[in-house]
């Protein structure tokens, strides 16, 4: 099964999380949607959550600089963002 962390619409926009999400919808493709965070602070700063530390950890990363959300995997493989899953797509 597919995992993608990403934002929710509410928290952050983020147009690669939400494409991903339909493309595994349109593609009849299992996935399960973990946010990074679930809310904003007052200056609407992303709060991030436990989730963003272990996919980091998964990473063998110490900071989520540079990485491009989502973050999908296939079982606990990572894949890489939307454009990569959407090369892969028919062959999972």
């Amino acid at each position: 099964m597919l995992t993608i962390y990403g934002y929710l619409p509410e928290v952050q926009k983020c147009v690669n999380c939400d494409s991903a999400k339909r493309l595994c919808t349109a593609k009849k493709k299992d996935f399960e949607f973990m946010t990074i965070a679930d809310s904003k602070d007052e200056d609407g700063t992303p709060i991030f959550n436990e989730n963003l530390e272990k996919v980091l950890k998964q990473l063998g990363r110490d900071s989520p600089v540079g990485l491009q959300l989502p973050i999908i995997f296939n079982s606990d493989v990572y894949i890489g963002s939307f454009n990569e899953l959407r090369k892969i797509i028919n062959t999972l």
